[in-house]
């Protein structure tokens, strides 16, 4: 897997879900997706989205990682928690 190949995305609730849709539809990369919910990331899976078990392995696979979380607690323990993207 090259890296320039793939986006991260992390949170596909609300927002994020369409979002992380329309850029497995019509971006040119692939994009490999992480949620706590699997619903969401289930539905995604059709549209070609990725689903990842860890936040780590999201970081670990894309060149640039974009965040749909609803506020900044979540952000603060997606990116700088034990597991997190940094």
């Amino acid at each position: 897997m090259k890296l320039t190949d793939h986006i991260g995305f992390i949170g596909t609730g609300g927002m994020g879900e369409p979002m992380c849709r329309n850029l497995a539809i019509k971006g040119t990369y692939k994009v490999l997706a992480y949620d706590l919910d699997p619903a969401p990331l289930k539905r995604l899976a059709a549209d070609g989205v990725t689903q990842e078990n860890s936040l780590a392995s999201v970081a670990a696979g894309s060149h640039t990682v974009l965040l749909s979380l609803p506020a900044g607690q979540q952000v603060w323990e997606s990116c700088l928690e034990q597991g997190g993207l940094i």
